[in-house]
């Protein structure tokens, strides 16, 4: 197929004049450069670990001027009244003081969380569970401040001092939701974003 294409943008090239044929040369040297620039700023702006910085944007599009970091995707299961270990994708989100959850059911739908109540169980690599309470806000589960469990502060510095968080979420409506997030990176970033916190 690129074989044809090229082909193809030959022959046009040879019906052309010359004079065309070196601005198409000179706007193909430029796309060129350009696309080697772009890589060269991509390479330096890769994830570090298994997290990236997200700058937000506000409602036409342009920087906000703030930022949160985001896990990749964690494949995990779910269950509920109408399936056992299913297929979840979950990721993890942060700000400066707040986190929030991300669920896909059947690894493609989005957990419509519409002010639930959570109970969020987090093993951590020494063992330890600690419990947090989470609101459903939509499309994402916020670790709440409430009482009965740890601040979002804790869970923050969890995910700062662990190489990986075991998750057991539970919902009042018998789903049950288990992932696993690597924190690998997550610390290096949150201190390069926030480094007074």
């Amino acid at each position: 197929m690129y074989r044809l294409i090229s082909f193809i943008a030959s022959v046009m090239l040879l019906q052309l004049s010359p004079q065309a044929r070196q601005d198409i040369q000179r706007q193909i040297d430029s796309l060129t450069n350009l696309l080697k620039a772009s890589e060269a700023v991509n390479e330096q702006t890769k994830p570090s670990g298994t997290w990236r910085i997200i700058e937000e944007k506000d409602e036409f599009g342009r920087p906000s001027g703030a930022s949160h970091l985001m896990s990749k995707y964690s494949h995990g299961r779910f269950s509920n009244s109408a399936t056992t270990d299913s297929e979840l994708i979950a990721a993890v989100r942060s700000s400066e003081k707040y986190a929030w959850i991300c669920l896909l059911e059947y690894g493609d739908q989005v957990v419509r969380t519409n002010s639930a109540a959570y109970s969020i169980n987090v093993l951590d690599d020494s063992g330890n569970v600690q419990h947090f309470n989470g609101i459903g806000r939509g499309s994402y589960i916020e670790i709440a401040v409430t009482l009965g469990g740890l601040k979002p502060r804790h869970f923050i510095e969890m995910l700062r001092s662990n190489k990986q968080l075991q998750f057991s979420i539970r919902d009042g409506y018998l789903s049950e939701y288990h992932f696993t997030v690597e924190c690998t990176g997550f610390d290096e970033l949150y201190k390069a974003l926030w480094p007074t916190w």
